[in-house]
């Protein structure tokens, strides 16, 4: 579906600049040929966009007009016929609650994108077609229309791909069930996630260390801390409140041009092979106080503020050095064990040496797909940014659909695909 969005947009534009650059009893059946190709295309996709069949017949319709007169006045009507009945036929629909670009994603998608399409391509609509009447015969006439759909077809991909304002964009405070959740952005906010992370995860990593060594909070401030600074800007923290009181976090990790991610130093992990497919992170510091952890919506909203990190950033696959203590809730996240049997920590300068570790891999372009059920998509699906997750996976679909374009290119001149 978002193939075919791209591929209608090609399509309007083609056929309107056929129309006013080649020869005048030519241009309607040329015209009519390219939308009686995206017809059929809709047709094998299942799709039927009333736009695509409207525009068809009328153009076939001057098609035959060009072909059987020999009065050339018709051409001053064609192109505010064809603008102000796509108009017309826009805004009825937007009326009955059916804005025709959900049509060309099977009606699915972003309602709120759908509609503000649809009421910027009626308008335009009806602007081009008086241009093309009003400005006639200076050369503007064809000028101005092709500018205003010109414009539309920007302002198309700019929503769809970039951004529809900050009202629909990734929120960094949110609250969910009376908890507070917010990127730990300053200085202040990020030593109280240390702080609070250490607070959380010291009972746990004791109780697995047993009495081998004593482990001390301000040492374990201190290690996190290290690691999250040599990061920079590709850390990035999040606290979750109650009340004014931090009772837990979580952090990802983008992939660092030099240093990479913390677990391939943590678990000599070998992140090369997905690096080749796709951008990589690291989700850690998952902490909680005790007496918190009994709420779903806590742990739901912190890996709302790392899923919806990763999909701004075009994350592919999230991974996680998990102690074996947070396996099973990882699990039921999305995650998957890289390995059958867990290790200990390895470093031993660490707070956490001796305890032992499961790398563990979630492949998030798959799970936040739109075109299969499942997933943490669909159990999360009501508290996810929904503008978010769809941007990101039009993201996934147009890289998708570039690569195995590109793959098949390659494989035709003999390129191993097994090896790609």
């Amino acid at each position: 579906m978002v193939g075919l969005m791209l591929i209608s947009l090609v399509v309007m534009l083609a056929a309107i600049l056929t129309l006013y650059c080649t020869p005048l009893e030519m241009a309607p059946f040329v015209a009519a040929t390219f939308y009686a190709g995206l017809w059929v295309y809709e047709l094998r996709l299942g799709v039927a966009s009333p736009i695509t069949r409207v525009m068809t017949v009328l153009l076939v319709f001057f098609a035959v007009v060009a072909g059987g007169s020999d009065d050339p006045t018709w051409a001053a009507w064609f192109s505010p016929t064809v603008y102000w009945t796509l108009a017309a036929l826009i805004l009825l629909l937007q009326v009955a609650g059916r804005p025709f670009t959900a049509m060309y994603a099977g009606d699915a998608g972003f309602p709120p994108l759908h509609r503000a399409l649809s009421l910027m391509w009626g308008g335009l609509h009806l602007a081009a077609g008086f241009a093309a009447l009003i400005l006639m015969p200076n050369p503007a006439f064809l000028y101005g229309p092709v500018s205003l759909m010109a414009l539309g077809v920007f302002v198309t991909v700019w929503l769809n791909f970039v951004s529809m304002g900050s009202a629909w964009g990734r929120r960094s405070r949110f609250e969910l069930e009376g908890y507070s959740f917010r990127e730990a952005t300053g200085p202040s906010d990020r030593e109280t996630f240390h702080r609070v992370i250490a607070e959380a995860f010291r009972p746990d990593a004791q109780s697995a260390l047993g009495t081998r060594h004593k482990l001390d909070t301000v040492a374990i401030v201190r290690e996190h801390r290290a690691i999250s600074d040599a990061r920079g800007d590709e850390f990035l923290p999040f606290l979750v409140f109650a009340g004014d009181r931090p009772v837990g976090g979580i952090c990802i990790f983008f992939d660092h041009e030099r240093r990479g991610l913390p677990i391939e130093d943590i678990a000599h992990v070998d992140l090369s092979p997905w690096r080749r497919l796709g951008v990589v992170a690291e989700v850690g510091r998952l902490g909680v106080l005790r007496r918190h952890r009994i709420s779903p919506t806590l742990l739901k909203g912190l890996f709302k503020c790392v899923i919806e990190a990763a999909a701004e950033r075009r994350v592919h696959f999230i991974f996680n050095d998990s102690f074996d203590f947070q396996v099973r809730m990882y699990e039921k996240l999305g995650f998957r064990r890289l390995d059958d049997g867990s290790d200990p920590a390895r470093a031993e300068h660490s707070t956490s040496y001796g305890i032992r570790v499961l790398p563990m891999m979630m492949d998030l372009a798959s799970i936040v797909r739109m075109d299969t059920p499942g997933g943490i998509a669909f159990d999360m699906g009501g508290i996810l940014a929904p503008y978010v997750m769809e941007r990101y996976f039009k993201h996934l679909a147009v890289r998708e659909w570039a690569s195995s374009i590109f793959f098949r290119k390659r494989g035709s001149r003999g390129f191993d695909n097994a090896n790609a």
